[in-house]
This record gives C-alpha cells, sequence and structure tokens, in this order.
C-alpha cells in the first residue's frame, strides 16, 4: 500500500528534495521533457535525463540544470523502443544515484498521415515509440519500484488519445497515445501496493514539432481551442511536479489533460460547426454593388475581353483593394514591360536592373511575410502583405498573365514555385537567412522535382542524397529536368530520395546552386525561352544538413501542398492568356477586309470568337468559385474538397487555351504564323500554349487525379454504387 507521507505542510508535500527522476527525450532545447526536468529540478530533485541521438544538448541541459539549481544531473543514452536500453538505464542510474524515486516517460514521435498514406514501416516506428517504449520503461523501472515497495511513473500522453484529430490525419500517434493512458490506468491497478502511476494529456503545445503544419490548419486548430492559442511547455511543469511529488499521494490512475479546454467539449459537434462558422480571411467580400445608371469601365471594353466585373456586370468578390491592385499592375506591366516583352523573350532574360526593379514594386514575392521583407518594400499596390487575400492572387495572376513567352518568370525568377516550401516549411533560421535577399536579387531559387525519369509521379523520385559520415552534409547526385529559372536562380528547392522507395523516402533540401558538383545547361525549347528551362546534373553535390525542410523523409507532404497553388495559377494564367487570343482576333477581324467586308462579317468568324467568348467567361465563374471557397474554408489550400476540382479547372483552362489560340490563328491567317506584325503575340503563344498545358502536370496525369479525387470524397459524403 502507498503510504501517507508525514509532512503536513503543502511546501514540504511539493519538495522533491531527496528524490531521484528519470526524465526521458529531455536533450532538446525545448520542449516537455526539458520543462519537466527543470520543473523537478526547481524543486530539488536529483536528475537523469536521457537522450537517442542530441548527446550535446543532453550534456548542454544536465550542466545547465545543475549549475543553476544546485542538483545532481547526468545524461544517459536511451533509445526507449529498445527494452534492454531501457533496463540498462535503470540500472545504470540506481548504480549512480542510488535509487529511482520517479519515472517521467515522455519520449514521444508524432505521425502526419492515416494508415493509408503511410507505410507500415511509419506506423511501426510510432508505436515503437510512443507506446512500446513507454511500456519498456514502464517494465524496466516498474521491477525496481516493486523491490522499493514505492515509487511514480508519470506518462505523456496527449489530448489525441482522448480524440480522432482534425483535420490532419495521425491515426497511428492517436492509436499510441490512447495505448498510453489505459496504459497508465491499467498499471495503476497492478502497482496498487507499491507504485502510483499517472498520465498527463498536453493538448497543442508549441515545442516546435508542429511547425510543418501550414499556418490555416494551426489557425484552425487554435479556433477550436476556447483559449484560443498553443500552450508554452513551460505552462506543463507544475504538473509534473505535483505528480512526481507526495502533494499528489493519493492520485494514481488519472489523466491530467492540460489542452486548453479543447477536450471540455464535444468535439466532434464542435468541429463541425466550426467547419460551418469560421471567420473568414480578411478581408471579406465586399457588400452587394448596387447597379447605377453608369457603370466604371476599365481596360480592354472589347467583348470579353477583361473579366465581367471590370466594366460589365456587378460582382460580390471584389472590393476597393482588388481595384487598386488591378489598376497598378497594369499601369506597371503596360508602361514596363509589354512593349519591351518579345525582345526579352527572344533574349532568354530580363535585364538585371527590370529584375531588381519589379522586385521592389511588391508585385513580386507575395508569399513572403512582412517580417522577412524589407521595410522600404511595400505590399503590391500599399496593401499590407497580411490582408492580402485569395482574390488579390486571383487579380495579380490574372493581369501577371498579361506578359508573354518566359518573361514573366524572368522577372520573379522561379521563386514562384521555389520559395513556397520555404515561407510554409523553414525554420525561422533558414527563412530569415534565405528570403529577404529575394527583393535584391541576392538570392534567387528554382524548384527541382522532375527528373529525366518522370514528373507528375513524385514517389518515384530517383536523386540521392546520402548523408556524410558525420552527419554534417548529404551528398546530391542525380538528375533534373524541365527546371524553370535555373539561369538566374542562387538555390534549387530540391526534391531528393533519402530514405526507401515510394513516398515514405522522399526529403525537400536547398541547393545553393554554386556548389561543386552543381551543373546546368539550357534546354531550347520551341517558347517560354525567357524561363530559362534547363537540365541539371548534381555530382556528389555536398549540401549542409542544416538546408533541409521539415524532417527528413517526410518531404513528399511538402511537395504536394504546393501543388494546388501552382495549378491554381495556371489555371488562371491559361484564362487569360485565352481572352488574349480572343481580344487580339477581335481586333484584326475589325480591321481585316477581305471580298470588300470586314472579317467579322463572316458569321463562322463570330461563331469562333463566341465559343472563346463563353468558354473563357465560364472558365472564369469556375475560378471564384473556387477562390471564394478557398477564401472560406479554415483549410484553404489544403482543403480536400478543392485538389480535384483545381486540377480539373488546369485541364479546363489548357483545353480553352488550346483552342482559342488555334482559332486565333485561324482567324489572322498567315499573320498568326509570323514572327512579328500584327498576329505577334498570337504566335508567340501558340509556342508557349504546351508549357502551360504540360506544366504543374500533364493533363492525362490531373484529369485522373480529379476522377479519383472526386469519387473518393463522393463516398464520403454517402455516394453509394
Amino acid at each position: 500500500m502507498v503510504p501517507i507521507p508525514k509532512a503536513d505542510e503543502l511546501k514540504d508535500l511539493f519538495s522533491l528534495k531527496g528524490k531521484v527522476v528519470i526524465v526521458t527525450g529531455a536533450s532538446g532545447p525545448t520542449g516537455i521533457g526539458i520543462e519537466a526536468a527543470r520543473g523537478c529540478a526547481e524543486y530539488g530533485a536529483d536528475l537523469a535525463i536521457t537522450y537517442n541521438s542530441r548527446a550535446e544538448g543532453a550534456e548542454k541541459n544536465a550542466k545547465e540544470l545543475s549549475e543553476k539549481y544546485g542538483v545532481k544531473v547526468k545524461a544517459y543514452k536511451c533509445q526507449v523502443g529498445v527494452y534492454s536500453q531501457c533496463e540498462q538505464l535503470v540500472q545504470d542510474v540506481v548504480k549512480e544515484f542510488g535509487k529511482v524515486d520517479v519515472f517521467i516517460a515522455n519520449a514521444g514521435k508524432t505521425a502526419d498521415n492515416g494508415i493509408l498514406d503511410a507505410t507500415v514501416e511509419q506506423w511501426n516506428e510510432v508505436i515503437e515509440t510512443d507506446l512500446t517504449g513507454t511500456f519498456n520503461c514502464a517494465r524496466a523501472v516498474g521491477l525496481h519500484f516493486r523491490e522499493r515497495k514505492t515509487g511514480s511513473l508519470v506518462i505523456t500522453a496527449s489530448m489525441s488519445g482522448h480524440i480522432a484529430n482534425f483535420p490532419q490525419e495521425q491515426t497511428s500517434y492517436n492509436v499510441a497515445k490512447a495505448g498510453c493512458i489505459h496504459l497508465a490506468r491499467s498499471l495503476a491497478n497492478e502497482w496498487r501496493d507499491f507504485a502510483r502511476v499517472n498520465s498527463i494529456s498536453p493538448g497543442y503545445i508549441d515545442t516546435g514539432l508542429s511547425d510543418f503544419v501550414p499556418a490555416d490548419i494551426q489557425k484552425l486548430w487554435h479556433s477550436m481551442i476556447p483559449m484560443g492559442r498553443d500552450a508554452k511547455a513551460k505552462e506543463l511543469k507544475g504538473a509534473y511536479v505535483y505528480f512526481a511529488s507526495d502533494a499528489s499521494s493519493y492520485c494514481t490512475g488519472s489523466d491530467l489533460l492540460i489542452d486548453g479546454g479543447y477536450c471540455a467539449r464535444d468535439v466532434f459537434a464542435d468541429t463541425v460547426t466550426h467547419i460551418m462558422s469560421f471567420p473568414p480571411a480578411k478581408p471579406t467580400l465586399a457588400p452587394p454593388v448596387k447597379q447605377t445608371a453608369k457603370r466604371e469601365t476599365f481596360g480592354n471594353l472589347g467583348p470579353w475581353a477583361e473579366p465581367s466585373w471590370y466594366s460589365s456586370l456587378a460582382s460580390p468578390y471584389y472590393n476597393e483593394s482588388h481595384k487598386r491592385l488591378r489598376n497598378a499592375l497594369r499601369s506597371y506591366i503596360d508602361d514596363n514591360v509589354k512593349p519591351y516583352m518579345l525582345e526579352w523573350e527572344e533574349r532568354g532574360e530580363a535585364p538585371v536592373e527590370e529584375r531588381r526593379k519589379w522586385a521592389r514594386t511588391g508585385f513580386a514575392f507575395g508569399d513572403v511575410p512582412e517580417p522577412y521583407r524589407p521595410k522600404d518594400v511595400p505590399g503590391p499596390a500599399g496593401i499590407p502583405v497580411g490582408e492580402l487575400d485569395v482574390f488579390h492572387l486571383l487579380v495579380s495572376t490574372d493581369e501577371s498573365s498579361r506578359i508573354e513567352g518566359g518573361v514573366g518568370t524572368a522577372l520573379g525568377g522561379g521563386s514562384v514555385i521555389g520559395v513556397p516550401p520555404i515561407v510554409h516549411h523553414g525554420t525561422e533560421e533558414q527563412k530569415q537567412k534565405w528570403l529577404p535577399g529575394l527583393f535584391t536579387w541576392e538570392t534567387s531559387f528554382c524548384l527541382g522535382i522532375t527528373e529525366p525519369s518522370g514528373g507528375s509521379d513524385v514517389a518515384n523520385i530517383q536523386a540521392t542524397a546520402k548523408k556524410t559520415p558525420d552527419g554534417t552534409h548529404y551528398v546530391v547526385n542525380g538528375y533534373k529536368k524541365w527546371i524553370t529559372g535555373i539561369p538566374t536562380a542562387t538555390h534549387m528547392t530540391t526534391a531528393v530520395r533519402t530514405g526507401g522507395s515510394g513516398m515514405g523516402g522522399i526529403s525537400v533540401i536547398v541547393i545553393p546552386v554554386n556548389s561543386k558538383g552543381f551543373t546546368w545547361r539550357r534546354i531550347p525549347n520551341s517558347g517560354q525561352n525567357g524561363g530559362g528551362a534547363s537540365f541539371v546534373e548534381l555530382d556528389d553535390v555536398q549540401v549542409p544538413v542544416e538546408n533541409l525542410l521539415g524532417k527528413e523523409n517526410e518531404g513528399f507532404r511538402i511537395i504536394m501542398t504546393n501543388f494546388n497553388k501552382e495549378r491554381f495559377i495556371m489555371s488562371i494564367g491559361c484564362n487569360r492568356k485565352a481572352r488574349t487570343c480572343l481580344s487580339e482576333s477581335f481586333d484584326y477581324a475589325n480591321k481585316r477586309h477581305t471580298f470588300g467586308k470586314p472579317l467579322i462579317a463572316n458569321q463562322i468568324i463570330s461563331h469562333k470568337l463566341a465559343t472563346i467568348g463563353r468558354y473563357v467567361e465560364s472558365h472564369w465563374a469556375w475560378l471564384e468559385q473556387l477562390a471564394y471557397h478557398i477564401q472560406q474554408s479554415p483549410l484553404g489550400w489544403q482543403d480536400p474538397e478543392i485538389a480535384g476540382q483545381i486540377a480539373l479547372s488546369k485541364v479546363h483552362g489548357g483545353r480553352i487555351l488550346e483552342m482559342a489560340n488555334r482559332e486565333a490563328q485561324q482567324i489572322f491567317g498567315g499573320a498568326g504564323y509570323q514572327k512579328g506584325g500584327p498576329g505577334a503575340i498570337v504566335e508567340q503563344m501558340s509556342r508557349d500554349l504546351r508549357m502551360m498545358v504540360v506544366g504543374g502536370g500533364s493533363e492525362e496525369i490531373i484529369a485522373d487525379l480529379a476522377v479519383r479525387q472526386e469519387t473518393a470524397l463522393a463516398k464520403r459524403r454517402g455516394w453509394k454504387l
């Protein structure tokens, strides 16, 4: 029977002087383990802290705790998933300290997918560390507790052991932590004669383990927590001191939830409510526009030459900031880019002074948050970056797509696709190191995914990255093809294989282009010359391990989360370029006379123009609907409802562009085939459009993706065959 403590005063009950406490997983600079250890040290306990791979961190923590609190602290290596190591740990601590009074089983591993998208090995790794590892610790110290007839085991479980997390899928982690909670309850009964066993279930804690999670999903988490924020790890240490001390002498079999109130509610019902009522990102939709006798007009006033909200139809989607952005971009591009773009396209690059000027306008690199932007670089059209919404992206992409050839890419480099993985998955140090230089062109990024063996099949990446024996560098070997922006890039955000086959072995590494063994050559393509598509060879390229984005072997998700936005942007581009074909054709058909009358007087020509018009307008309405859904969804770009829709809109946009360009060339006749002259834009587009159709995922691949995605969603909604 666990004895009644002799002390009466609370300060004495909480005191841990004379007690020896083991804390696993306490080698990091932050986190639950080190805070639990710190709390115990503050109350006088001697400590044994463990590490698996971070020996230096554990030794540093041990020294700091010992010097600051005047207690004995020693670091031990222990892989909790191996029972023999846990058994040896207890033996070594008893030999060094004479006993163990408290064991805080804290080591754990997170999961970021469900069972169908994870490998069997990934499942086993989480269960082995989080559940089997806890069992190993419990059994090893339990034998000692039984021999001494006293002890306290404290298990770090999780709020996830009580719920099924939303929206992230982490089944293995939920199962493991639920097992930990029930293990504690079961052991409380099994060990009732000699020891106490309790568990602590933290909610969302700011430990850095969730940094890879997109900001919109973290925002959803906070909306479901009554306290509205993550906890700091230090807010948990009092709970560990309580269970370790005699203040909790009558407490066993308990699970203490520290979750900001998350589980105090009917989680499932409340989650559904939040999905329906989560406040939209600012700015909200403008109020309905009242029709007036005379509407504002903007841009080309020809039929279907601009989105209908520019001049003809009222729309609830746009407000004054969207108009301001549209006006500013139109003015800049018309004055500084369009007069020279075909010349730059033929040259294969934009002048460096024009690239720098574009970067300083604020139009470029909209993904980069305020803290990493120079203070003298405004938001686009003076709009704070934090206020930009999906419709600003729709407007800016549409207006920028009036730039033909690869000149748009030449102005901003490949950073439009190479930077988002850094913004969303990079560490603070990586962001500070790489992002500010974008605005002076000290840094420029491209995205290295596609290989000679394929592009859309990301799970079968062949380029490898292996660590050097001292663990300080990756050695990268392989090839990349069709890499946009290489000629002006300083870094390539690169998909590599660091593990086994399939998606579970992919990582993302940022490789400096000037590295030894990194060579590239331009690929001569029929169009998009300004984009600088190139072939890259990586021959024993050494890259510091600090250049890894996210976690090793978890890069597949980083890559895939980029695709929705990339395809949406390309779909918008297809729409605008089809409009350009339409407006160029309208102008030419009215000016060109054949058989004594304007070309447009022929019904067949009007039919061609009408066909382009109805496709372009209906496709634009689809883009607006998608933008509205993304804007309103708490999951934003990661909403599972949009992947198939965006993929299909990109397929449809490509088909429309192909049709519009063909019909435009038919209307222009020989002039549509000639470089220069009245049909120069249409001719240029005929060489550029193949990249628009194939880039970002070929029609054949993403159409199939759309069918599979929509079928799965339909079944979830209750569709039965």
